[in-house]
């Protein structure tokens, strides 16, 4: 079967990147031909390197900062620019997106996982191209996510419209469900994120050593809190191990401190890998910690952030690692037996949703 996978495949994050390749890798081991479909919307230009010219700059005081920045910083950005595009294009198989294709050459197109059905990340508004509105295949979401705890009247109208499209609706969060299966005679079946569809194994063969004598917890979080940094000198102090930390971009005001600005997604998972424990708000920085079976603590930020955390930490039995940023934390180990048993099962009951999914496929 031929099967086409809509995602946010190109975005310079390190869970949208390993979401894909999750999914892709598992449909292949299926025996499908297996594509990402190489869309890249407007609203993802923010990943490209910043070009500073004095045509785009106000005045040419902007331009000289402009220029000052490019040169301080700008071998970063492209050295992350190309960590990010070499992963992408050496372990994603990319075919061309062609505008209003009908994705008839196609069996079947899957979309998601990550926040596919967020507005606030595509462009701020619906992007159709994530509901399969052209596709003249069947059309399976698996893992799609919103961020949001409650849904305005002109969504729910969106959805009423566009979930009708799509033959086998699943999506990642407990409360997304609840909200979208009022919407659809449809059943909705919440499934875990494709990062868990592998096994250890892909994973490690990705990987590489660590540069790092001593000990170390890992830091990582998409939008920066000095509370976090604060519990994870509590647990390194508790610990005697080092500090690293991974960002979501290159910044002038991280250089001097102990932060790696470069680590593509190779880098993330071996920093993951190797750590003595994880402190983390990322959603996709807690599922590699899961996978991996290390000691984490997921920061609780208290906004819609926290939901994808909150779902998983609760349906695996883990909910008393999720903290809160003004929290305090004494360091103890997880005992994985009866979370890798809830995790496993979740994983099984994902699998056989797809699985499902592709038979009616093949029914067809």
């Amino acid at each position: 079967m031929k099967i086409g996978i809509l995602t946010f495949h190109c975005a310079h994050n390190y869970g949208a990147v390993i979401q894909c390749y999750g999914l892709q890798l598992y449909l292949r081991t299926l025996g499908h031909e297996v594509c990402v479909i190489d869309y890249r919307p407007k609203y993802h230009d923010i990943y490209k390197i910043p070009e500073i010219t004095i045509s785009n700059s106000p005045n040419l005081w902007s331009y000289l900062k402009g220029k000052i920045r490019e040169f301080i910083i700008g071998n970063i950005e492209k050295t992350r620019f190309n960590a990010f595009e070499d992963f992408i294009h050496r372990e994603l198989k990319l075919a061309p997106y062609i505008d209003e294709c009908d994705y008839s050459d196609y069996d079947a197109i899957i979309l998601g996982s990550d926040q596919i059905w967020n507005p606030d990340i595509t462009g701020g508004n619906y992007d159709k191209e994530y509901f399969g509105s052209n596709a003249k295949c069947t059309v399976i979401s698996y893992a799609a996510s919103c961020r949001s705890s409650y849904l305005t009247e002109r969504h729910k109208s969106f959805f009423r419209l566009h979930l009708p499209k799509i033959h086998s609706i699943s999506v990642r969060e407990t409360s997304l469900m609840k909200l979208l299966q009022p919407l659809t005679s449809q059943p909705i079946k919440t499934v875990i994120d494709p990062s868990f569809l592998l096994d250890i194994s892909d994973y490690e063969k990705l990987c590489k050593p660590v540069k790092c004598k001593r000990p170390y917890v890992l830091v990582y979080e998409v939008e920066r809190h000095t509370e976090t940094s604060r519990i994870a000198k509590e647990i390194a102090q508790s610990l005697d191990a080092d500090i690293i930390e991974l960002v979501s971009c290159a910044a002038f005001k991280y250089l001097g401190k102990k932060i790696d600005q470069i680590a593509g997604p190779i880098e993330f998972l071996s920093y993951i890998k190797d750590a003595t424990c994880v402190v983390t708000s990322s959603f996709h920085g807690l599922a590699l910690s899961l996978k991996f079976q290390k000691d984490f603590y997921s920061i609780k930020q208290g906004t819609n952030a926290d939901l994808r955390a909150e779902s998983l930490l609760t349906k695996i039995g883990l909910l008393e690692r999720f903290v809160p940023l003004s929290g305090s934390v004494a360091f103890s180990t997880i005992d994985y037996s009866k979370a890798s048993t809830n995790l496993a099962n979740e994983i099984s009951s994902s699998k056989d949703f797809l699985l499902n999914s592709l038979k009616n496929v093949i029914a067809t």
